[in-house]
């Protein structure tokens, strides 16, 4: 068993505690994994462990990134327009 992949799996509350910069209220992390579940269980970034969602905070950080990289390149390719 590898811990150092299992250290990365957190409950939904500690990865949105650790990451409040970017999801400053509970609600937000709830709208974002509605609007991202398929993709984020697709990257493995999202996981049902005992029936409760578990975050893998390395896969859904690279999974933040490219999906936040991709709308500022949509949002950039509107404006230029």
């Amino acid at each position: 068993m590898n811990c150092t992949t299992l250290s990365a799996v957190l409950t939904v509350q500690e990865y949105r505690a650790q990451r409040a910069h970017i999801y400053p209220s509970e609600g937000s992390i709830q709208w974002y994994l509605r609007q991202h579940r398929a993709a984020l269980v697709e990257a493995g970034a999202l996981l049902l462990i005992g029936g409760r969602h578990f975050i893998h905070a390395d896969k859904f950080d690279t999974y933040i990134i490219g999906a936040g990289s991709v709308a500022a390149a949509a949002r950039s390719q509107g404006s230029a327009s």
